[in-house]
């Protein structure tokens, strides 16, 4: 079972001209932390129980049959996870995406396919594991560093 979970934000108060809002969003193999540097830190919890893939699989199927299905339906909750993740995004300027996980670049991909967010850029980096706060502080040092250049 997969879930989708999001916590409140709490202040941070740093935006960019025109109500623009900068974002870091890390994302490892089971969370994605939305960072703005506006509004603090929303949670996106990822719960992915590949062992549900496997028992959902079709019986009487072949073994590149029953991979094909469990890849699609994985495929299919990472972009739906994107999606919420997207959604949380208001108002933004940049978007920092980073973390160890490959699925930073299907919400890459997303981003740049969503027309809301066209005007924005986007930026990827490859980090280790990250806990919440060490996630906020590399997106507050990436976003602090930017504006001294």
């Amino acid at each position: 079972m997969a879930y989708l979970i999001f916590s409140e934000p709490i202040n941070i108060n740093m935006t960019t001209d025109n109500n623009l809002v900068d974002y870091g969003i890390y994302m490892d193999h089971k969370n994605a932390f939305i960072i703005s540097m506006a509004h603090g830190v929303q949670e996106a919890l990822l719960e992915e129980d590949t062992e549900q893939f496997k028992a959902s699989d079709i019986e009487g199927s072949s073994d590149q049959s029953r991979q094909l299905h469990i890849q699609n339906r994985e495929n299919e909750f990472l972009k739906k996870f994107c999606k919420g993740i997207i959604d949380k995004i208001v108002h933004p300027n940049n978007i920092l995406i980073f973390g160890p996980s490959s699925s930073k670049f299907e919400l890459q991909k997303e981003i740049q396919d969503n027309k809301s967010l066209k005007n924005s850029s986007e930026e990827i980096k490859v980090t280790d594991t990250l806990s919440k706060d060490e996630a906020t502080r590399f997106a507050r040092q990436h976003y602090n560093r930017s504006a001294s250049i």
